[in-house]
């Protein structure tokens, strides 16, 4: 029952988002996706079923192997793995119970492309024996391919200011939020219930009255939505 309730939400998440200089990629599909050099990519799962699978299988690796890269790159630095542990699928289940960008939440690095040429990835699941490899499951083959600044029609935006959530002394400070498009701004504990909601910008809020735990500020920007973790100690 909860595997079906599981897979009935996911069904609803959409798979690839994208802002400004940072480019999310569903790293579960067998798909190409074209970036401007020095783009940064941040690594999301968007299928439902690998989503699933990744739910109940912590204790496993999930694993980014560069396979092939343009001339003069060495692709293993572009190689990278992670554990899946249990905080990191409860993080996991939080935002697919609510809707919210999965990229990230990984534990993959964020990685920019400045060589131009295409990047071969294949991303895989398996779990450590007595320091060998066991149960090698490759879910996905997929590249990137980096083209010149411009060619997409994208402008090169330099020292953009990073959306950030700090909570000191009971309130949270919320930075780089375009207040222009913002038309909702929430906040939800680890269990996913709402604890505020506002139906516009908002630089501060006040958590004072919250208990002690992690929290998930939702800032929606037109269709777009950004999410950060934040601490109420």
């Amino acid at each position: 029952m909860m595997k079906k309730l599981l897979l009935s939400l996911l069904l609803t998440i959409a798979s690839v988002t994208s802002y400004a200089q940072t480019v999310h990629v569903d790293v579960s599909q067998n798909i190409t996706t074209t970036v401007e050099t020095g783009t940064t990519v941040r690594y999301d799962v968007g299928t439902a079923l690998e989503l699933l699978n990744l739910l109940t299988d912590a204790g496993a690796f999930v694993e980014l192997t560069c396979l092939t890269a343009p001339a003069g790159v060495t692709a293993s630095t572009y190689t990278q793995q992670t554990l899946l542990t249990a905080s990191l699928v409860t993080d996991l289940l939080y935002a697919l119970l609510h809707n919210n960008p999965t990229a990230g939440l990984l534990g993959l690095n964020d990685q920019q492309f400045i060589p131009e040429g295409y990047y071969t990835f294949s991303f895989r699941r398996f779990k450590l024996a007595l320091g060998k490899k066991i149960g090698i499951n490759t879910v996905s083959t997929f590249t990137i391919h980096v083209v010149s600044e411009g060619t997409l029609g994208f402008k090169n935006i330099e020292n953009t200011p990073e959306f950030s959530a700090v909570s000191y002394n009971g309130v949270l400070t919320i930075n780089n939020a375009n207040e222009n498009k913002v038309t909702k701004t929430s906040v939800y504990n680890i269990s996913g219930a709402t604890v505020y909601n506002s139906n516009k910008s908002e630089k501060t809020i006040d958590v004072s009255s919250l208990a002690n735990g992690i929290y998930i500020l939702e800032v929606q920007e037109g269709a777009a939505r950004k999410t950060k973790k934040f601490v109420v100690d």
